[in-house]
């Protein structure tokens, strides 16, 4: 029986030759370890991103989980506020835009599941209790329904682009709004003393809806990382979201 990992018993005289007889012997061990402790080679990468949002005196923190994986990206994203948790998992096509989502809100009785198919993305489970199915007809248009680390491609904007998302709360909830992100230049933010090099980019409600709500969003320049936002609503406080941990950390 032949074990992968094995060294030949006769081993090649020429250094250079035991040099690449030793390096296909252990990239086969790599491979047989893989697939014995069952690690799918097309998820073996995952990064953890942590944010910290306050408004008035409320306070949540934000925990992203991304995976990549073969067929696009995956996110968990676990919002925590005292012993309250909220957990969203969304499956991302490689640019970033929602093609199924996952929310839960235990505390209200909230289990939700949406899918896009084409230009309409069907919503059903339940909402504080309640049962709920509704069918959305949009455009064209993306859906972001993270509503932040998915607007990473805007980073590179050059005009104005439109997009949808679901709204879970307040006045927007279980509606499903057309918003438009324009590149707003660029900004310096100090972190620690530090100038990081961002990109502003303003997102907001489509049309004259806009006076209702808007959001600045910042984003690193080297790696359009989400770094920052800042928001106001005619409806409530102003928010402010900011980045305070990445693992693994890249430096500033």
């Amino acid at each position: 029986m032949y074990w992968p990992c094995r060294w030949e018993r006769k081993q090649p005289s020429n250094p250079l030759d035991r040099g690449k007889a030793l390096k296909r012997a252990i990239t086969r061990c790599l491979g047989t370890l893989f697939l014995l402790i069952g690690i799918p080679s097309r998820s073996l990468f995952a990064e953890t991103l942590v944010y910290r949002e306050y408004s008035g005196k409320h306070r949540e923190i934000h925990t992203y989980i991304i995976t990549r994986v073969q067929a696009g990206i995956q996110v968990r994203l676990l919002r925590t506020s005292g012993d309250r948790e909220i957990v969203d998992e969304c499956e991302l096509d490689a640019d970033w835009n929602t093609v199924r989502w996952i929310h839960r809100d235990p505390a209200t009785g909230t289990d939700l599941r949406g899918m896009r198919q084409g230009n309409r993305i069907s919503l059903d489970g339940h909402r504080e209790g309640k049962k709920i199915i509704r069918v959305f007809s949009i455009d064209a248009a993306p859906w972001k329904q993270l509503f932040s680390i998915d607007f990473a491609p805007f980073a590179r904007l050059v005009g104005g682009v439109f997009f949808w998302s679901i709204g879970t709360s307040g006045p927007g909830a279980m509606k499903a709004a057309r918003f438009r992100a324009v590149p707003a230049g660029n900004e310096p933010l100090s972190v620690n003393s530090v100038l990081i090099p961002t990109r502003r980019i303003r997102i907001s409600l489509d049309g004259w809806r806009s006076i209702a709500w808007h959001g600045d969003y910042w984003f690193r320049l080297r790696d359009n990382r989400y770094f920052r936002f800042s928001g106001k609503s005619i409806f409530g406080r102003p928010t402010i979201k900011e980045l305070i941990e990445e693992s693994p950390d890249p430096g500033l």
